[in-house]
């Protein structure tokens, strides 16, 4: 599921097994757009908000190998390429140096950054051992970056404009299932939940373990709130 806040028309999305894509609207449910089914399971989608005055558009992967972009409100597509003929594992979206951005995971440890727009493969990032299970785009200082969690738990982090390497964190061994990147007073901070339910706080110009604790569920989603970290799992939600 993804949703998407922007202006005075949210839309919520959920990707279905049977690749459908449906957009709906959260305060009432009524469907919006329909966009054009995949021919595999979804298994990712991402909203971007609008840059260089353009639109919010909505990105969504399958396990046919294929990205689609579309307008987030009216559902026009936009721009469809192929990211993987063995399936994409994991996406994220945003803007890069001001232009639209997607970032693919796949079954063989690649993460590629795709230019959004043109459907243009940038760059490979390489380190991840099997498959990516989620990645990520945030900024961070100056600069945006891409973070990726392999079958085995280890992370890594790269510059998303250059592919540089800003950092390796090695985990427990379990497939990460989710990831969070925080900057809190200069100091940037990285959460991180894996398939045994362990979660682990490094501190990324370090390197350094932080923390490390099980919790009581999955960590599907993790996400940095003012009193703490915000966990989302198969038996509903948590803040620590």
């Amino acid at each position: 599921m993804a949703f998407c806040p922007t202006g005075d028309r949210p839309v919520l999305v959920c990707g279905t097994a049977d690749g459908a894509v449906r957009c709906l609207d959260p305060r009432t449910g009524a469907p919006l757009s329909v966009p054009t089914p995949h021919a595999g399971a979804v298994s990712g989608l991402a909203f971007c908000a609008a840059v260089e005055g353009g639109t919010a558009v909505l990105v969504s992967a399958g396990t046919d190998g294929t990205v689609r972009v579309r307008e987030a409100l009216g559902g026009a597509p936009l721009q469809r390429f192929t990211a993987d003929p063995a399936g994409v594992t994991a996406l994220a979206a945003g803007p890069v140096a001001g232009r639209r951005t997607v970032v693919t995971g796949g079954p063989d440890g690649v993460v590629r950054v795709w230019d959004a727009a043109e459907g243009r493969c940038e760059r490979e990032l390489t380190g991840l051992a099997g498959p990516v299970e989620v990645v990520s785009l945030a900024p961070l200082g100056d600069r945006e970056v891409v973070t990726a969690g392999g079958a085995d738990g280890t992370l890594r982090i790269w510059d998303a404009r250059d592919g540089g390497t800003v950092g390796e964190f090695t985990g427990g061994g379990a497939a990460a299932r989710s990831v969070a990147l925080q900057d809190l007073d200069g100091e940037a901070l990285l959460a991180s939940g894996d398939q045994r339910a362990t979660l682990r706080l490094w501190h990324v110009s370090s390197g350094a373990l932080l923390n490390e604790a099980e919790v009581d569920r999955v960590p599907l989603a993790i996400a940095f709130g003012d009193a703490g970290l915000h966990v989302v799992g198969p038996d509903g939600a948590t803040a620590l």
